[in-house]
C-alpha cells in the first residue's frame, strides 16, 4: 500500500495469515491451523484493509487435514455489507483455494474476506495459507 501514498497504483497484494483474525480470539492473530472441532461459527476474518474503488478479486489458499466427517464452508466478502457469499461442502483432506470478485465502493470501509462454518465438527483442521488481492482485468 506504500505506492498508494504516494500516488501509485498498486494491482496485486498477498496477505499473509497473520493479518487475519481467528474467529475463537478477537484480539489475537491467525499463526497455524484452526481446529475445527466445535458449533457452526465464524473461524477466520480479516484483513481489515481499506482498497481503492473498483474491481477487485480476493483468492484464498487453504489446506484441510482430518476432516473425515465433512463440513460445509462458507466464504464472503463483508465491506459494510456482504457483498459476495458462497458455500460449498469440503472434502477430508488436501489444499483448496477459493475466489471472489466483489466490487469496492467506499475506499473508507475496510474489506474482510471470512470463513464461516454452516455446521458442527467433530474433527479436522484448517490452515489457511495466504489470501490475495488483486484489481479484477
Amino acid at each position: 500500500l506504500d505506492a498508494l501514498s504516494y500516488g501509485g497504483t498498486f494491482d496485486e497484494m498477498v496477505v499473509e495469515r497473520e493479518f487475519f483474525i481467528p474467529g475463537s480470539d478477537p484480539h489475537g492473530y491467525l499463526m497455524g491451523p484452526i481446529d475445527m472441532v466445535g458449533p457452526a461459527r465464524c473461524i477466520v476474518y480479516g484483513p481489515f484493509l481499506y482498497l481503492p474503488v473498483g474491481d477487485w478479486v480476493a483468492d484464498l489458499r487453504f489446506q484441510l487435514v482430518e476432516n473425515f466427517s465433512g463440513n460445509v464452508l462458507e466464504v464472503d466478502v463483508f465491506h459494510g455489507e456482504v457483498l459476495v457469499s458462497e458455500s460449498f461442502s469440503l472434502p477430508a483432506e488436501g489444499h483448496f483455494s477459493a475466489s471472489a470478485h466483489f466490487d469496492v465502493h467506499d475506499p473508507l470501509e475496510a474489506v474482510q474476506l471470512r470463513l464461516i462454518l454452516r455446521e458442527g465438527a467433530i474433527e479436522g483442521t484448517i490452515d489457511l495459507e495466504e489470501g490475495v488481492l488483486r484489481r479484477a482485468e
